[in-house]
């Protein structure tokens, strides 16, 4: 327990932690917007070649955190859990700092167009698999 709350500290999980609970429990679409978009910054360390040549296998921590953002996100249904899909798939290519930008860039037009997000909710699960799967590899740059 002591190495997630370490694991937790380090990334800067502790205000997107409270903001996705709040955003899960109301279902404020605004609040599950910006608490993804504030996840994606604690989807990267404070430097990225340390985290590189680590020999702390980062994968399980890194699929343990998409899982416990997952966890918190999975009441407020296709919507939360496709956007963080696209934010594991955004810190995977454009680094964890501008993971937020492609989640804005989405959901806000179909935010305010009152449009959906998703066309189905399998899309938005097969976004989230994908970033998962990404994100969690060895390979990834963030």
């Amino acid at each position: 327990m002591k190495l997630l709350s370490l694991h937790l500290r380090a990334r800067g999980a502790a205000l997107p932690s409270v903001v996705l609970g709040v955003a899960a429990l109301t279902g404020w679409w605004v609040a599950v917007v910006g608490a993804v978009a504030l996840l994606g910054s604690t989807l990267g360390g404070a430097d990225a070649s340390l985290e590189r040549t680590t020999a702390v296998p980062w994968r399980w921590w890194r699929l343990t955190h998409v899982l416990v953002a997952s966890v918190l996100l999975a009441p407020t249904g296709a919507t939360g859990v496709g956007l963080l899909g696209l934010a594991l798939v955004a810190a995977v290519f454009l680094g964890s700092e501008r993971a937020w930008i492609p989640v804005v860039a989405y959901a806000v037009p179909a935010l305010t167009t009152e449009l959906p997000l998703w066309p189905a909710p399998e899309v938005a699960a097969v976004v989230w698999v994908v970033g998962a799967v990404l994100y969690s590899r060895p390979f990834s740059i963030t």
